[in-house]
């Protein structure tokens, strides 16, 4: 399994500040390393102008998010795994 961050960002929207982020995880078969399946998931998050603007609220606001895209698509991992196993 292979592990990656592929989105991680901050953008404004009027006052507030939404921080996006989106990871994926590809599954390989041993030894040729052919890929067998990938499994994605993404999260987002609003914050404040405020929050965004206090350096370690941001970074606990971007960690939170990333958490929450690992999360989301290590829902998906068990069908995956299977799917990947026939």
């Amino acid at each position: 399994v292979t592990g990656s961050l592929r989105k991680m960002e901050a953008a404004r929207e009027g006052g507030q500040v939404v921080y996006s982020a989106k990871v994926e995880y590809i599954l390989h078969r041993l030894p040729q390393e052919d890929v067998a399946g990938t499994i994605s998931g993404s999260a987002r998050a609003r914050a404040s102008s405020a929050e965004a603007n206090n350096k370690h609220k941001d970074t606990e606001l971007q960690v939170m998010v990333v958490e929450a895209a690992i999360d989301s698509a290590l829902r998906r991992a068990p069908e995956a795994l299977l799917a990947a196993a026939r």
